[in-house]
């Protein structure tokens, strides 16, 4: 079947038209959604047939959906420094795409849908195989809906039983049994991988329905801010690529901004991770989609890679994972250049200190492909290493000094590697003792990591058609690693509890595992090949029972990262974060209401801050000597979560939230506690005793006491 040229672009155009007339006037998620779907196609259609040369074949679909959104994300990064984003700027956002279609070749669009007497009967053959498939994931998803919850809730498995488990590892099979078996992945095998690594993706967004965490409610209320008024102050280098997309979505289609937010890192990884590894797969090592696709699951088997939250460093992950996909493509010469410096641009502009090393690591690999004496070649990616290992802290640095900080002082790195081996310890929410079952797990856990860098430096070895410029993906392995040492040697982060000061130093780590993901999935085809090949030499019945055993293992592994991936509450694991809970919006509210301004300061937990947040947005900051502080005690490496912790440690002293008053300047406080917290009854006592009056929430399940004074 054809389609022409020019029905496609009209297409995007008339979606263009809907969209605008739903920006300004409708504001209908109704009509702003299908629009959305209906011009983002057909313009992903027409980005597909574009190229940098005549000699090079087009980008293709998937990768134009890729380049396209991102562009989308890079293109309001670019207005909102200068600007702002109004409906004006969404609106230059939504047509410039269009010119696009002076990039592309104006052929008629051929689509084969017909496929081959053998393909339909195989895939009516399997169909039923893909309803369950189905009736499993969705089984998942309901049974983690109906036990949402407003209450507070440590861990989901605390709700989600045995049975659940087994549910998903036979969900997990059964998804992994109907796509290696086939000839050529149909567009239905992709969608079931893709609901299976939603439903993984998706248990802390349907649990939680008011939020979990803490980062992810700043950055809703700054979306939110952005959304209302265009701008904030001031504007960070930072995190806007994210911000930017959020908010040109909210504005076109008309949905909530917490709805977008709280879903695009989720389904995003589940759509756009299974054709990357098929791309991989099939371009570096001529692999068939079937198996090549089987290397997605590498993915949520890294639990530590989370991509259950949205937030600017998660969608950095997920664009690292694409951008050493692309750039791994592109250097086999079956990718334009574009792309992997398109998708580093967006990475950029929403996680500079992420973005600029992944973007060091295109444009080294750039340099690399254009040299080619092999002596220079070596001291080049040499130079590399170096230069990315110390782009990192030095990036933290300069932000440090622009958030007005000092310099640190700096020492010698190799006097601080206990520091940096102290990164690996268990934190203080892990038991001594537990019983076995616990012990094994917890044991395996830490050998996850490990695995997968010897699956991906083993990989990397075997492939015999790499290139010398693709030494330059483990290099950039060594060299996070490397930036990791030194930024944990060097920087205090302020604002940053002392227990958190490790977690930026530990995702550099973690991240440095994703630039072997290619070639993990690669060692692992040939490990595949190789039993099969071993296989041959056993008894019949074993080879029939090999590949259902091997699925089997896969799916208990998979399991056990599933449990990984979440908050634990075990007699191993006792998980100190909390959701926000409808209690914690009920304080929040009655402190609100029990003020006419914004002359007031909070000491209370991170949550209660949260809900705050979604309830009043960015509503209060007061000049002081240590700078800028919000009225509610958050973050919590601040002065204010300080005094809020010394009035809960250190007894419930009067005195204490007079600090907090002088800090700030007023002559009201509030200090709240809640039910779950450690000697709550003898904290409650104390309180009580000096404070000036008090107030239950929920029948006592936070208690507010307010300290006020004469005005001076």
């Amino acid at each position: 079947m054809q389609v022409p040229y020019r029905l496609v672009v009209s297409a995007a155009v008339i979606g263009a038209l809907i969209l605008s007339l739903n920006l300004w006037w409708i504001h209908s998620p109704w009509l702003g959604v299908p629009a959305f779907f209906f011009y983002f196609g057909a313009l992903a259609l027409v980005v597909s047939r574009s190229r940098e040369n005549r000699s090079q074949a087009p980008v293709g679909l998937y990768w134009a959906g890729l380049t396209l959104l991102f562009g989308i994300s890079l293109l309001g990064t670019i207005i909102y420094y200068p600007y702002a984003l109004t409906n004006a700027a969404v609106e230059i956002i939504l047509l410039a795409p269009l010119f696009f279609v002076y990039l592309s070749y104006r052929t008629p669009f051929v689509f084969n849908n017909k496929p081959a007497p053998r393909q339909r009967r195989a895939m009516i053959g399997c169909s039923l195989l893909a309803l369950l498939c189905l009736a499993a994931d969705g089984l998942l998803l309901a049974l983690v809906y109906i036990n949402r919850t407003n209450d507070v809730l440590r861990s989901p498995w605390q709700v989600l039983g045995p049975e659940f488990f087994l549910l998903y590892l036979t969900a997990t099979a059964l998804v992994i049994w109907r796509t290696v078996r086939r000839e050529r992945l149909s567009p239905l095998d992709y969608a079931l991988i893709s609901v299976h690594l939603f439903a993984t993706y998706s248990v802390a967004g349907l649990i939680y329905p008011l939020g979990y965490g803490f980062d992810g409610f700043v950055h809703r209320a700054t979306e939110s801010w952005i959304y209302e008024h265009g701008f904030i102050t001031p504007k960070q280098p930072v995190y806007i690529g994210q911000y930017s997309l959020v908010v040109w979505l909210a504005r076109l289609t008309a949905l909530p901004v917490w709805h977008l937010d709280v879903w695009l890192v989720p389904v995003l990884a589940a759509i756009s991770l299974p054709p990357l590894f098929v791309a991989l797969g099939h371009r570096l090592w001529n692999i068939s989609a079937a198996l090549a696709v089987q290397g997605v699951w590498l993915v949520p088997w890294l639990f530590f890679v989370s991509f259950h939250l949205t937030t600017p460093y998660n969608l950095v992950l997920l664009l690292t994972i694409i951008t050493a996909g692309a750039l791994a493509l592109t250097l086999t010469d079956s990718l334009p250049w574009s792309v992997p410096w398109l998708l580093c641009a967006a990475a950029l502009g929403t996680h500079a200190l992420l973005g600029a090393p992944l973007a060091l690591l295109v444009g080294g690999a750039w340099v690399v492909s254009k040299i080619n004496r092999v002596n220079l070649r070596a001291g080049v990616l040499t130079a590399y290493v170096i230069i990315s290992a110390l782009s990192v802290p030095a990036l933290f640095l300069v932000y440090l000094k622009m958030g007005g900080h000092d310099w640190p002082a700096l020492v010698n790195p190799l006097a601080k590697i206990p520091h940096f081996f102290a990164l690996f310890e268990r934190p203080y929410w892990f038991s001594e003792q537990a019983p076995s079952l616990f012990e094994f797990l917890y044991r395996y856990d830490r050998l996850i990591g490990p695995l997968a860098f010897i699956l991906g430096l083993s990989g990397f070895i075997l492939d015999r058609n790499k290139k010398s410029v693709q030494y330059i993906f483990p290099l950039t392995a060594l060299s996070f690693v490397l930036g990791s040492w030194l930024l944990r040697s060097w920087l205090v982060f302020p604002g940053v509890g002392r227990l958190e000061q490790g977690d930026y130093p530990l995702r550099l780590v973690k991240t440095s595992l994703l630039f072997l993901l290619p070639w993990s999935g690669y060692a692992l085809y040939l490990l595949a090949a190789w039993i099969g090949a071993q296989a041959a030499k056993l008894p019949a019945i074993i080879r029939r029972l090999l590949p259902a055993s091997a699925i089997l293992c896969s799916g208990v592994l998979l399991m056990i990262s599933f449990y990984l991936s979440y908050p634990q509450e075990n007699p191993k694991v006792h998980f100190p974060g909390f959701n926000v809970t409808a209690t914690d919006l009920a304080a929040a509210e009655w402190i609100h209401q029990d003020n006419a301004a914004y002359s007031y300061v909070v000491l209370s937990n991170p949550l209660v801050g949260a809900a705050a947040l979604t309830k009043y947005s960015f509503a209060k900051y007061f000049a002081t000597p240590a700078g800028q502080i919000s009225y509610y005690s958050v973050p919590s490496g601040g002065p204010l979560y300080g005094l809020y912790e010394e009035m809960w440690l250190s007894g419930q002293k009067r005195e204490t939230m007079e600090k907090a008053m002088n800090l700030a300047g007023v002559n009201k406080a509030y200090f709240v506690i809640p039910s779950y917290w450690k000697n709550f009854n003898q904290i409650v006592a104390g309180a009580k005793a000096s404070a000036d009056r008090s107030h239950e929430i929920d029948g006592g399940k936070i208690w507010i006491f307010v300290y006020t004074r004469p005005g001076r």
